[in-house]
């Protein structure tokens, strides 16, 4: 009798843990609230490994390697901190959440492709600080005002499967496309960025 109530109470455990992936992946609006939250850091971790690829080439230090990738974080947090004090209400009140949702993604194609058109330190870093801008302080806000009207299954079941394995998914995609396409290599030196097989993967994305 113990032993059977044992393995109910963990059966009952493991229907409740999977029951936000159930959600998240037959609810149409759940996951479409996923997608809209996760998807850009594949191509954002396209543009990570090529800043990083084109800082190590440029700077032969480890000091001066720290130094700018310190730069570039603190250009992406003050851009961040700047735009949600005074862009991000403006702008989500005068498009709406929705058309304020299409930013990113029209921004993230643009750096992929500006990369893909001029290959170099200057322009991996402007697009990847701004895309990393407009993530943080425009796109992350917009996705927590979709869970507003939602129930509360999917506020803390459903929402909880997205954070804890959507930029990890997503992160990994990215790897892949970096490790499978842009890997650096003798056979490809010195720059190994495939500039029309990205343009192609990011515009399908």
């Amino acid at each position: 009798s113990s032993l059977g109530s044992f393995w109910l109470g963990v059966q009952q455990q493991v229907f409740q843990g999977f029951e936000g992936l159930w959600l998240l992946l037959s609810r149409s609006y759940v996951f479409m609230t996923f997608w809209v939250s996760y998807a850009n850091l594949m191509p954002r971790t396209v543009l990570d490994y090529q800043n990083s690829v084109l800082g190590v080439e440029m700077y032969n230090t480890r000091e001066a390697q720290i130094a700018f990738f310190g730069q570039v974080n603190m250009y992406v947090n003050l851009g961040t901190a700047l735009l949600t004090l005074i862009g991000t209400r403006p702008i989500v009140a005068a498009l709406g959440v929705g058309r304020t949702l299409v930013v990113l993604p029209i921004i993230m194609l643009g750096s992929i492709l500006a990369l893909c058109f001029k290959y170099t330190l200057g322009m991996s870093t402007a697009v990847l600080v701004l895309s990393c801008i407009v993530a943080y302080g425009l796109n992350s806000p917009c996705k927590e005002m979709l869970y507003i009207h939602t129930s509360k299954d999917i506020k803390y079941k459903a929402k909880s499967w997205s954070e804890m394995y959507g930029n990890q998914i997503m992160k990994l995609l990215g790897a892949q496309m970096n490790l499978w396409v842009n890997r650096e290599a003798d056979i490809c030196a010195p720059h190994c960025f495939q500039q029309r097989t990205t343009a192609v993967v990011a515009s399908v994305w």
